[in-house]
């Protein structure tokens, strides 16, 4: 089994390294939900989106 992180491969990872990339990936979600819910509320004003991936 192979993960792939910003153009990184990490083949044959140890369980901890999986649950290590398992949290910063649910981190990311709940940041990214947080911003999502901040925005919708108007709390970012005179913003400009300069990159999405």
């Amino acid at each position: 089994m192979a993960y792939t992180i910003s153009n990184t491969i990490i083949k044959n990872p140890t369980k901890k390294c999986v649950d290590r990339l398992r949290k910063m990936g649910e981190e990311k979600a709940k940041r990214l939900s947080l911003i999502q819910e901040r925005w919708e509320k108007g709390e970012y004003k005179n913003a400009e989106i300069i990159h999405v991936k």
